[in-house]
């Protein structure tokens, strides 16, 4: 939240980060997958067209440095689809 993402309200260690359509999330999840970060994307019917996401999940094995490049891989491809 605190970099802007929409993370929705998640309190558990599974975390959503709303794009919004489906190209545009598979464009996000193609970027961060070369820049090597995997994640699950959730699309149309479990999700609306507008609220598709890239599913996260966190563990107690990962560090605050780990998941600062997370952020800033995702912060990057999203500002990078912007343009």
């Amino acid at each position: 939240t605190e970099a802007g993402l929409d993370i929705g309200k998640t309190k558990s260690q599974v975390i959503p980060v709303i794009i919004g359509n489906d190209l545009k999330l598979r464009e996000v999840s193609k970027l961060i997958y070369d820049r090597g970060l995997y994640t699950g994307v959730v699309t149309y019917p479990a999700v609306s067209n507008k609220r598709t996401r890239l599913r996260l999940s966190m563990s107690s094995n990962h560090t605050i440095k780990e998941m600062d490049k997370c952020i800033s891989i995702i912060k990057e491809a999203i500002a990078s689809l912007s343009l």
